[in-house]
């Protein structure tokens, strides 16, 4: 292996076409072409990989390569739907509490069960719940995506119309 993290006889690559790593040993038959954008190192290489495996957008000579684990017909797996989902949720759950005051909603909720203040404990516990609420359909809605075999990201647009609607409930 060279200071650069390469071995001696194996290229990296990645391919704009096929949206693919490759690993190619020196002498293949399979040479670099227009569409292979040439990658540092070894180590590089292995970034990549692992930071497709979860679904990351990465960026390659100032292209946005790699989205999402390649999925042919298969849709994508679970996991990525799933935290792409609840990344979403909670973006749409934070704004919600930044409507009221508060920084995120998980400070919002600490207040569920605060006795010195009642206004602060009646919106705690609202938006405990509501969290709660939200959550189930954001699951839901992860799983029909999964079992559809979609080949598309959520959007957050979709899992917003899918929320239940936010009320404060002072007798929660």
């Amino acid at each position: 292996m060279n200071t650069d993290g390469n071995t001696e006889d194996t290229g990296y690559f990645f391919d704009l076409q096929s949206n693919e790593l490759l690993e190619v040993p020196a002498g293949s038959s399979r040479g670099p072409n227009p569409n292979w954008i040439p990658l540092k190192s070894r180590d590089h290489f292995m970034f990549l990989k692992q930071e497709r495996k979860y679904g990351k957008t990465l960026k390659l000579q100032g292209k946005e390569v790699i989205s999402v684990p390649s999925t042919s017909k298969q849709g994508h797996p679970f996991e990525v739907i799933r935290q792409t989902v609840l990344s979403s949720l909670h973006i749409v759950l934070t704004e919600r509490a930044n409507l009221l005051g508060y920084g995120t909603i998980d400070e919002v909720v600490q207040f569920a069960d605060e006795s010195a203040d009642h206004q602060f404990q009646v919106e705690g516990r609202s938006f405990r719940r509501w969290r709660a609420l939200c959550r189930r359909s954001a699951l839901d809605y992860a799983n029909e995506l999964f079992q559809s075999k979609s080949t598309m990201l959520p959007r957050r647009a979709e899992l917003e119309a899918r929320l239940p609607s936010f009320e404060i409930q002072p007798d929660l």
